[in-house]
């Protein structure tokens, strides 16, 4: 998981309880679940290729796993917001609930 990134939301990520990454040549797979401060949790999953990212899928669920809300970029989820990357992401998914982003 990228240390700096976590640093940064100290705050409102509060432990990271499951973290897997794979590197293969040119390609970085990056899977985590952090838990939040209202309890809630974020599952992150990218696939970054040459330093670009090509794949994501953010997950925000609540305290019994179910679905609050999904980022994604998988072309069968169009349903899903898109977004860039997990710094944007974060921010995007702070931003509905001020009183955790006020804790950022």
């Amino acid at each position: 998981m990228k240390q700096e990134l976590l640093a940064r939301y100290v705050r409102l990520v509060t432990r990271v309880e499951q973290v897997d990454y794979v590197r293969r040549e040119e390609i970085e797979l990056y899977k985590a679940k952090l838990i939040l401060a209202d309890g809630s949790n974020l599952r992150v999953s990218e696939v970054w290729i040459d330093g670009e990212l090509t794949k994501y899928a953010y997950y925000w669920l609540n305290e019994k796993d179910e679905l609050i809300r999904g980022w994604d970029n998988a072309p069968h989820h169009l349903q899903m917001s898109r977004t860039h990357t997990m710094s944007t992401m974060l921010k995007k998914f702070a931003s509905p609930l001020p009183g955790i982003w006020a804790m950022c």
